[in-house]
């Protein structure tokens, strides 16, 4: 997009503003429209490869069009087409047309941009890379033409065959941007990939073609100029003789025709004197004052306008009439006039054609006169057998004759009067004020040179193919044996792991191979004097190594050879290395040093090897010597090369006794001699590691054990070299065998006896699967399965317990595996002889790594347990029915002796009241014993209604038969007065409503919990709470009283709470108690709402 842009902006320029655009870009100047246009899509198609094909056609089409305009010899004047297709420059801003070279060039270039990226096959491959030689050929052609002023090509006016500098200089960047672009191509990298010899035979072949194709040009070039040289110094010459004689020719003619015709102007016969003054092939006549001719003799008149008045002492014209005539002017005798005479010049004749005559080529001489400032007039020669009247420019530019009419001398190349390109040598004739050129036409001129050039380029063009190929044939085995060579070098650098660079005399580097870049992660292609930014210091002093240190400038400079200097270095990408660094002189046949090779060795990390070896041994001296069991080495001959100290402490037999001997040496036991030597003898020859046992009888007779393992240790060929041997004292171990068979047999037997079975067993988290490790022979009688499938698959386990206590089974074992809790179940299982029964499973948790759980456990039969306490809770329903039966059978009996006692004793209570208030009132007052009797007798009876009414109200409260809101309130009042505490009742919801049963039974435990706070509480305030929560009345009674431990009144009989407790469970409720010493005591039921 910015090139079109900019291209746009250069063509705008040059439509507005020409003037400026030549000056600013001279180098655009030269080039013309179509050429700038098509160089400028050639360079886009390079760097747009998508529209490549596409404007490289066109630049094609461009080229074409204007090859073809050549070979038909069709410049159309003007119009859309001379646009179009190759501009003159006439009525346009930009001049110039395009040249048969560059429209080669470009023709070339376009093809190639077409198919660039759409090669497939060889002939293909080699035509886009000729591409760019053609055009260069045509460039070094353009140049050889442009130094010959267009000779291997017809020349016009407008210079439109000779290829201008710019041109040359633009195809030349575009040749180079080609190379490129032709380089990163998949099928250029193939044809080179494939065969290396290839790029070398090409490189070659390509030198030795330009070199020739120069040579050539410039040999023709020097022979064409001085081929040139030569012909123009010959008309140069040619002229100049002519132009010398012929003032002389005319002079000698106009001395003789005055001396003829200057005594026939006085006779008086005037017309015998014309006569004999026009002689043979002459004219004379007589013109009066007005100009008009009378008494004409001889040849008729001349044409006036081809009369040249000739600057001499004498008045004379040269005109022409029917030939060259030489015109003097007389006066007539007796003043009749003036006498005009015209004298033939067969002199000039003979001059013009007989020196045209003599010279090959169609070579003119051509003598002209002013007519004017823009005109001249010329008279006849070989080629031109009429005299005419001619401009003295063509084109605006000036012809030949212009300089001879200005008085100049020279030779030039130029158009002629008819547009046509002469070669003319001017001269003027500065005595008679005329100008001489002889000339001759380019092609005329040239032809014989171009011919002759052209057969030399094609000769030298044969002979170069010919010597191509011979040296193609000749050196193609060289090249590829040297190719190969070098592939097979390059190979070696490369898999080489040291770091290899070659330099020069001079300490430049020209060779590296890839480990040298990745030892110092880049590379520095500098001299001895820049070898400082290399940076290195001595591995042992640690100074810094100087520009002039290095071993590459010790070896270049003083002839030094240099051998594994451990270095450490900092590389370019700043990490730190230590390298060993070798430098050897490479000298000439001379014995001069004409170069060096160094060689860098990265051992970084042989180093730190090193010193962890040094490390390790130090550490595995440090562990043997102070380790407690019995280090030992033995060589390939079974003989100890080293022992620690541990074995005088365990064996009594010192370091040196032991080392270098074998046990058969040793005069142990064959035994113990077998065993160590099989055993060292396996590992020698399998190199496997080896354990074995073996026993071992000290001095004092102490039998020891010791368990020994036995390594291999291999030397860098993956050898057995040595064999390392740990011998541990195992027994202490053989003792706690001993005693752990005996408490496994303990174990065993007592678990073989325990009721139920015994098992130990893991899972991992995240899964359900259970593993046992151990399981007693309780199995067989609990499960009735054998003890080893349990243990090959705990799923045979689960497999037992009934499906609907699987998952509380693994939701108790998720529970306790996560908690680490006690793992308590309970369950089902059905034996492998289809019984059901009952288990209790029981195992203490442990975590045994991160992700495993163990359980310790026993699981047993309590199938008979279940029976007794189904019975068991039979029976507690059973009896809690009784209860409740009893219960209610009371309070029916309670109302109804509260009844009978209402109804029928205080009946008669009242009755008797009343009797004994009437007997006061009639026998009274006459007898006064009588009435303090009767008085006493009533206050009995009141007393014994008050005790009745009491007990009434304490078998069965009227006010129940209100509800229990009025039951509580009354409850309250009796409270307050019979104890004397305060007390409140405080109802959450006022509308309450039990049945009768429920009512009675509420009533009762909040009764029997104020009558133990009036009994023990020692409470000075009371409060009764009814609230209403999720369909259930709650009833709360709390003191401030000095409350008690209710685990010791659990301890003891106390039937008020057990009443509460069967009451609440009768009414399917929840009983809550609460108390503490000196806190007070809270009760709450809460049962169900109606």
């Amino acid at each position: 997009m910015a090139l079109a842009v900019a291209m746009a902006a250069i063509f705008a320029g040059i439509w507005s503003a020409p003037d400026v655009v030549r000056a600013r870009l001279p180098v655009l100047a030269g080039m013309g429209l179509n050429t700038s246009v098509a160089l400028l899509l050639a360079g886009l198609a390079l760097l747009l490869p998508r529209l490549r094909p596409w404007l490289g056609g066109l630049v094609a089409a461009i080229g074409a069009a204007v090859i073809g305009q050549y070979f038909f010899a069709w410049m159309p004047a003007d119009g859309f087409w001379r646009i179009a297709l190759n501009v003159d420059g006439r009525g346009l801003p930009w001049p110039w047309r395009m040249s048969p070279l560059a429209a080669f060039s470009l023709l070339c270039a376009g093809l190639a941009l077409a198919t660039l990226d759409r090669a497939r096959k060889l002939p293909g491959h080699i035509l886009l890379q000729a591409a760019p030689g053609l055009i260069l050929a045509a460039i070094v052609g353009g140049a050889l033409n442009r130094s010959l002023d267009g000779l291997l090509f017809v020349a016009t006016l407008d210079r439109h065959a000779v290829m201008s500098l710019p041109t040359m200089m633009a195809l030349c960047v575009w040749v180079a941007g080609y190379l490129a672009a032709m380089a990163e191509t998949p099928w250029f990298r193939r044809f080179y990939a494939a065969r290396e010899e290839r790029q070398a035979l090409a490189i070659g072949l390509i030198g030795f073609a330009a070199a020739l194709l120069l040579g050539s040009a410039a040999s023709v070039a020097v022979l064409g100029r001085q081929m040139q040289a030569t012909v123009e110094e010959e008309l140069s010459s040619s002229v100049a003789t002519q132009a010398a004689i012929f003032p002389l020719v005319l002079s000698s003619a106009l001395h003789s025709l005055h001396a003829r015709t200057g005594g026939l102007a006085s006779r008086a016969d005037l017309p015998a004197a014309l006569r004999e003054m026009a002689g043979a092939g002459g004219s004379a006549w007589l013109e009066g004052s007005d100009g008009t001719a009378r008494l004409h003799a001889g040849l008729p008149a001349a044409d006036p306008q081809f009369r040249l008045r000739l600057d001499n002492a004498r008045p004379a014209w040269l005109a022409w009439n029917r030939g060259w005539m030489l015109e003097i002017h007389l006066p007539a005798a007796q003043g009749q006039g003036t006498i005009v005479v015209q004298g033939p010049l067969p002199e000039l004749e003979r001059l013009f054609t007989e020196a045209l005559s003599d010279t090959a080529g169609g070579v003119e001489t051509r003598l002209c006169g002013r007519a004017g400032n823009e005109r001249m007039v010329c008279f006849p020669s070989a080629f031109m057998p009429r005299p005419l009247l001619a401009p003295t420019r063509y084109n605006d530019v000036p012809v030949p004759m212009w300089y001879a009419l200005q008085g100049q001398r020279g030779v030039t190349v130029a158009p002629d009067y008819r547009g046509a390109m002469v070669v003319a040598a001017y001269a003027p004739v500065a005595e008679l004020g005329l100008g001489m050129v002889r000339k001759v036409d380019v092609d005329k001129m040239y032809q014989p040179i171009r011919t002759a050039a052209w057969r030399a380029i094609a000769i030298m063009a044969g002979i170069g193919m010919i010597a191509a190929l011979l040296i193609h044939l000749r050196v193609r085995f060289v090249v590829r044996h040297a190719v190969e060579t070098g592939r097979q070098l390059r190979g070696v650098l490369e898999a080489l792991p040291v770091g290899v660079w070659l330099a020069d005399a001079s300490g430049h580097f020209i060779l590296n191979n890839p480990a040298g870049s990745r030892i110092w992660a880049g590379e520095r292609w500098v001299g001895i004097d820049r070898l400082g930014e290399y940076k290195g210091w001595r591995h042992d002093t640690g100074k810094r190594i100087e520009a002039h240190d290095w071993a590459l400038a010790r070896a270049i400079e003083r002839g030094e050879t240099s051998l594994d200097e451990v270095i450490d270095i900092e590389c370019f990408d700043g990490s730190r290395k230590t390298i060993s660094n070798s430098a050897l002189p490479l000298c000439d046949e001379k014995g001069a040093v004409a170069g060096a090779v160094v060689v860098c060795l990265d051992i970084t990390e042989r180093m730190r090897a090193d010193a962890e070896i040094r490390r390790l041994e130090r550490e595995f001296h440090s562990l043997a010597e102070n380790l407690p069991d019995i280090v030992s080495r033995f060589d390939s001959e079974l003989r100890r090369v080293y022992v620690n100290p541990e074995v005088e402490k365990s064996t009594g037999m010192s370091r040196q006794t032991l080392l270098g001997k074998t046990y058969a040496e040793l005069g142990v036991p064959d035994k113990e001699v077998e065993i160590w030597t099989n055993a060292l003898r396996r590992v020698f020859l399998t190199g496997e590691p080896e354990v074995f046992e073996f026993g071992f009888t000290t001095k004092g007779g102490v039998v020891r054990h010791y368990h020994t393992r036995a390594v291999p240790e291999c030397d860098a060929s993956g050898k057995v070299a040595s064999v390392l041997t740990i011998a541990r004292d195992i027994s202490t171990l053989k003792g706690a065998e001993a005693v752990l068979r005996e408490s496994e047999e303990r174990l065993h037997g007592i678990t073989s006896n325990v009721p139920g079975m015994v098992f130990q067993c893991f899972r991992h988290t995240g899964s359900e699967e259970l593993h046992f490790t151990y399981i007693s022979n309780g199995a067989k009688r609990l499960l009735g399965l054998d003890t080893a499938a349990i243990l090959r698959n705990g799923r045979a386990f689960v497999g037992f317990i009934v499906p609907d206590d699987q998952r509380a089974f693994h939701d108790s074992m998720a529970q306790s595996q996560q908690e680490l809790s006690f793992w308590n179940w309970e369950g089902r299982i059905v034996t492998a002889d289809g019984e059901t029964r009952w288990i209790n499973l029981r195992a203490t948790p442990r975590r045994h790594r991160e992700n495993l759980c163990m359980w310790d456990g026993v699981a047993i039969n309590v199938t008979d347990s279940k029976i007794s306490e189904a019975k068991l809770v039979d029976s507690k329903n059973m009896l809690r029915d009784l209860s409740a039966h009893l219960e209610s059978v009371r309070e029916e009996e309670r109302k109804r002796i509260a009844r009978e006692i209402h109804d029928e004793l205080g009946q008669t209570l009242t009755a008797l009241r009343m009797d004994v208030s009437l007997a006061r009132l009639g026998f009274g007052e006459s007898n006064p014993q009588l009435m303090a009797r009767l008085q006493s007798m009533k206050q009995l009876v009141d007393r014994t209604i008050e005790t009745a009414r009491h007990v009434t109200s304490s078998l069965r409260p009227g006010a129940l038969d209100l509800g229990i809101v009025a039951a509580l309130e009354w409850l309250v009042e009796e409270f307050i007065e019979y104890a004397g505490i305060p007390c409140e009742l405080v109802l959450g919801d006022g509308d309450i409503s039990l049945d009768e049963s429920t009512a009675t039974a509420v009533f009762r435990i909040v009764q029997e919990s104020l009558t133990n706070i009036a009994r023990h509480a020692e409470a000075t305030q009371v409060e009764i709470v009814v609230t209403r929560t999720d369909g259930r009345l709650c009833f709360e009674v709390s003191d401030n009283g000095k409350g008690f431990d209710p685990h010791a009144v659990a301890s003891r009989k106390s039937f008020g709470l057990v009443g509460i407790r069967e009451r609440v469970a009768m009414m399917e409720g929840d009983f809550e108690m609460a108390s503490e010493p000196q806190r007070g005591t809270r009760i709450r039921v809460c049962v169900p709402a109606t």
